[in-house]
């Protein structure tokens, strides 16, 4: 450079560095922490379980206990591959998961699934008669079983008539008990249907059912001249119906569905001689339990109360028939259709004892 050289300039350069916050060169940026989540469920229902202690290894010593639902949660913990583990009445399950930066992994228990909704429901009514007299059956109890546990019931009225509301969906046994009555009707409630159950051999009028108003005028037979018709004479003597066998064991409906069960012949029939019954099978045993001489019956489909299916008839014959002879239900009259038949005195002769 010559100095005093017109044509030359200093010139300055300005640069400006702009560095982050506490961000100091060579420093490695610092990783935030994760969370885990998750359910602890029974393994039979599916339902979440309350008051289980879970812990993670990436956090030594630290427990939580999960809540009504089975949830828990754990913040704050180191990042990369952990363990948890939840001990489940002495069991101890262990669920492996990855902990990322700043976000909440989730820990899915197998056991934890969807249950099933609430079934809808619907409703029973129906008319009770006894095929026998001819005549509805009133103040009767109606009973349908919900659960093992819970059971609808309400009672017949002046008209044999009955209504069970809310009754859950399925297959349903609608039960009627009345003295010297009983029979178990099988239906299939539907969600918001009235289920109807008309029993047959009513023979009385409904009174609430009118004939229909007309307006048409009486009709009137067209005048004849013709004269009166008469029926030649006869000798023949006349003829009536011959009076009812009084002795003619009636039939009393069974049917048992999933328990044991006690029939009763009716007051006016009160002797059982016989039945025809259909046992299911899946058992070796069956039991029919009777004392001579008493109107009641025990029929049993099994070793147990709750499983098996008894249906047919009972028969039952007026006091004084057959030469007053006392009748013991065997396998004559009677047949189980059984491997291992067993006909007792009473219940306490069955394979399970009541």
């Amino acid at each position: 450079m010559v100095a005093g050289d017109p044509m030359l300039r200093f010139r300055t350069l300005t640069i400006l560095v702009v560095l982050a916050p506490g961000c100091m060169c060579g420093e490695a940026l610092v990783q935030l922490p994760g969370a885990a989540r998750g359910r602890v469920c029974d393994a039979d229902t599916g339902r979440g379980i309350g008051q289980v202690s879970v812990q993670i290894d990436a956090d030594p010593g630290r427990t939580v206990l999960t809540d009504a639902d089975g949830a828990w949660v754990m913040g704050d913990l180191p990042i990369g591959p952990a363990t948890v583990t939840a001990d489940v009445e002495r069991v101890v399950r262990r669920f492996y998961v990855e902990v990322e930066s700043g976000q909440t992994a989730i820990v899915v228990d197998p056991a934890c699934r969807e249950l099933p909704g609430v079934p809808g429901s619907g409703r029973i009514e129906g008319r009770v008669c006894n095929r026998h007299v001819g005549d509805v059956v009133t103040d009767a109890q109606v009973s349908v079983a919900v659960d093992e546990d819970n059971t609808l019931t309400t009672a017949t009225d002046g008209e044999g008539r009955f209504t069970l509301e809310e009754v859950p969906v399925g297959p349903r046994v609608v039960v009627v008990r009345a003295p010297g009555f009983q029979v178990s009707l099988p239906v299939e409630v539907r969600d918001d249907e009235t289920t109807v159950i008309e029993a047959e051999g009513c023979a009385v009028d409904d009174p609430n059912v009118e004939d229909p108003p007309t307006n048409d005028p009486p009709a009137e037979d067209p005048p004849t001249t013709d004269p009166p018709v008469e029926d030649p004479p006869t000798n023949d003597p006349p003829t009536t119906d011959p009076p009812p066998d009084p002795c003619q064991p009636v039939e009393v409906d069974i049917f048992l569905l999933g328990d044991c069960l006690s029939v009763s012949c009716p007051a006016a029939t009160p002797v059982p001689v016989g039945c025809n019954v259909l046992f299911s099978p899946g058992d070796d045993r069956g039991c029919v339990a009777h004392t001579p001489g008493d109107s009641d019956v025990y029929f049993q489909a099994g070793d147990q109360c709750n499983v098996g299916v008894v249906g047919g008839t009972l028969l039952c014959q007026a006091v004084g028939c057959g030469g007053g002879a006392v009748v013991a239900l065997d396998a004559g009259n009677c047949p189980i259709n059984k491997p291992v038949d067993i006909y007792a005195a009473d219940p306490g002769g069955c394979p399970e004892v009541h």
